[in-house]
């Protein structure tokens, strides 16, 4: 087996262990990619049997309707947190789901599908369950934030959210590491703190515009210095407001996706391409000399 199947099969696994239920949709709301979990959650044996499928072929139409204009404000940018009951398939039993959607977008920012997260709130009524695996309700916790974290450290972008003083307050390690610090040494510093100060202000400018008005920035095309190389790097930035359960603004969450080396490509083949032209511009008079003998 080569090293590639090799780690795309560990990915897989790794991807079906999540308690969590994991799932990604294009931009038709036909599911791409679906977790055991995720199946479950859904009623299905097999995930490989939601693909291509909506939320219309599997539940009742009125659930799906639901879930479709849950996310519609996330086809516009926005990332999601709310809580919803529902019965766990597994024992009948009324429980409380918590769920996050979040956009996504291509190498250009474009918007190409919806990923969730949802998983089952810990009762506290159940907690002396917990502790006959050796967990307390707080071990339980702290063992599902470590997983989001590894998740979001996983994803190949720049994730992170601010507060109303556009103050970091999360990060992943990729922001981190362009900055020339460490996840933690990030919390409560600004921009200010590790660029340069007119580039700071292009950034404390955008977000302090999404505090105030509430809309999100989508897909703009930065250059940002990567502190790691010294060199500057062009992203492709997504800003959302984030909001508490009551719908106020309390701060940003951004995404950015490093889009240098395709901007790089799109160079070269402009330069071919306009090289070629020129080289072909004598042939092309030489022709229209002779037409006019």
């Amino acid at each position: 087996m080569s090293r590639l199947n090799f780690e795309d099969r560990l990915r897989r696994w790794l991807f079906d262990q999540l308690p969590e239920a994991v799932t990604v949709k294009d931009v038709a709301g036909r599911y791409v990619l679906v977790n055991k979990a995720a199946a479950t959650l859904l009623g299905v044996d097999d995930p490989r049997a939601l693909r291509d499928k909506t939320d219309f072929d599997i539940l009742p139409i009125e659930q799906a309707a639901q879930l479709d204009d849950a996310e519609m404000p996330v086809r516009a940018g926005q990332i999601l947190h709310f809580e919803a009951d529902a019965p766990d398939p597994a024992t009948g039993k009324v429980r409380r789901l918590q769920t996050t959607k979040l956009p996504l977008t291509d190498d250009s920012g474009e918007f190409v599908g919806v990923a969730s997260l949802v998983r089952y709130l810990v009762d506290l009524a159940e907690e002396s369950s917990h502790s006959d695996t050796g967990l307390g309700l707080e071990e339980v916790l702290e063992r599902e934030r470590e997983l989001l974290r590894t998740i979001i450290d996983s994803i190949p972008a720049k994730i992170y959210a601010k507060d109303i003083h556009s103050r970091f307050i999360a990060c992943n390690v990729l922001v981190a590491s362009e900055m020339g610090t460490t996840t933690a040494q990030a919390i409560g510093k600004t921009d200010f703190d590790f660029f340069p100060s007119d580039m700071a202000e292009g950034f404390f400018t955008d977000e302090q515009a999404i505090l105030h008005s509430g809309q999100p920035l989508l897909g703009r095309e930065e250059l940002v210095l990567d502190k790691l190389s010294g060199a500057m790097r062009r992203i492709s930035t997504t800003k959302v407001p984030f909001r508490d359960r009551d719908g106020n603004v309390i701060g940003i969450i951004g995404i950015g996706v490093d889009i240098t080396e395709r901007k790089q490509a799109e160079e070269r083949i402009r330069h071919i391409a306009t090289h070629d032209s020129l080289t072909d511009l004598p042939n092309r008079q030489i022709q229209r000399s002779s037409r006019c003998r």
